[in-house]
């Protein structure tokens, strides 16, 4: 909510929850590797913070150009950024 509201993005409330589940699923991709490059600069859940909201940031952008490009009817949507 707050990443996008910085943004002036609205986010519906299912968006939130599959945003939250990109989060969860950047957490435990590739056998927790974001865990692993955690090197303790800051408190974990600083660190976790930032993670959450460069998925956020990414995923926002992401929908964004589906919704552009289904604007636009275009027949394919974006791929991944």
């Amino acid at each position: 909510g707050y990443t996008a509201h910085l943004r002036s993005v609205r986010v519906a409330p299912e968006d939130v929850e599959d945003i939250a589940a990109e989060v969860l699923l950047r957490v435990c991709a590739d056998n927790f590797k974001v865990l692993r490059e955690f090197r303790k600069e800051c408190s974990l859940a600083t660190y976790l913070a930032v993670v959450a909201r460069r998925v956020c940031v990414h995923e926002l952008a992401r929908r964004q150009q589906v919704r552009a490009a289904i604007n636009k009817g275009e027949t394919r949507l974006p791929e991944e950024l």
